[in-house]
């Protein structure tokens, strides 16, 4: 089995760096792990008995590289090539063509081909353009992550999928939903439910950790015993304080609150009139970061 990145070059640029890699990483451990389900969002029609497996080729052309490729274990089934998006890209869709054109220029034993691309939503979705009649003849299709997570509330559609596909849909969609605490609280509920319905300790623990890392990208001013007062309830995470996502979160949270009071420290010095260069030593501090500190409170530097 061959595995691969799951970070793609982008032709926009994302409002938040961090919550794109969370995302990206989200979805590399999911398909690497399931890269079935992907196959069932896009409702592909395959043999029961097909099997995929998740990696990421290189495209020397602009080292390009698409989100994921799920090659199959027969010839006669077609490669699957995917991207996801969570921000508007006018280019994605011929991004996405270019990436399957070169990925058969540089592979010709490939010769049947599926084009995926996982939205947000519809909102994000451009003009297909020149390429709409690859849309068209189903060559590319399109799979909307908040419509198609939506429907984990209906119990056929839920219980059509496996505890852990269930498991990484409502993690998805919890990416693809605004803030809401008491929607996503409630979603713990079912994401617990599915999480101690999995017959693998592996994929349970993945799943925690990355609950955890994307439910505190998503609401980012959460203490650490917030996070676990939401979460000690439910048994299923009684081991979280082994998580390392939850370790790293309390970490972040511990740095920021001695940044903060630093920066306190820093902005009544400033005040009395004290230098910079003084200040410097007594906090132990860089001069260029007492310099932004004094510009975002807006006092004069001695």
């Amino acid at each position: 089995m061959r595995f691969g990145t799951l970070l793609a070059t982008k032709n926009s640029v994302p409002p938040n760096l961090e919550e794109t890699m969370r995302t990206d990483n989200l979805f590399y451990k999911l398909l690497e792990k399931q890269p079935h389900l992907a196959l069932r969002l896009a409702n592909l029609d395959v043999p029961p008995k097909a099997e995929y497996h998740f990696t990421a080729i290189e495209l020397k052309q602009k080292a390009q590289r698409p989100d994921a490729v799920l090659l199959p274990n027969d010839a006669a089934l077609p490669v699957i090539v995917l991207e996801v998006q969570y921000w508007l890209d006018a280019l994605i869709y011929t991004r996405l063509v270019s990436e399957t054109a070169l990925l058969h220029l540089q592979h010709p034993e490939y010769t049947h081909f599926q084009m995926l691309l996982f939205l947000r939503s519809r909102q994000i979705d451009v003009e297909s353009g020149v390429w709409s009649s690859l849309l068209a003849s189903d060559a590319i299709r399109v799979v909307y992550l908040d419509e198609i997570t939506d429907n984990l509330t209906q119990e056929p559609f839920r219980d059509s999928f496996a505890p852990d596909e269930q498991s990484a849909l409502l993690l998805m969609h919890l990416t693809v939903t605004p803030e809401n605490r008491s929607a996503d609280d409630a979603l713990v509920e079912q994401l617990a439910t599915s999480i101690a319905n999995s017959q693998s300790q592996a994929y349970q623990r993945l799943f925690k950790d990355l609950f955890v890392s994307l439910y505190v990208s998503k609401y980012k001013n959460l203490t650490i015993q917030e996070v676990r007062a939401m979460i000690d309830t439910r048994e299923i995470f009684d081991d979280i304080g082994e998580s390392l996502a939850v370790q790293q979160y309390g970490q972040e949270v511990a740095e920021k609150v001695v940044a903060q009071k630093q920066a306190e420290i820093v902005s009544r010095m400033l005040e009395a009139n004290y230098s910079i260069e003084q200040i410097a030593s007594i906090v132990d501090l860089p001069l260029q970061a007492i310099r932004e500190i004094s510009m975002a409170k807006n006092i004069k530097v001695v």
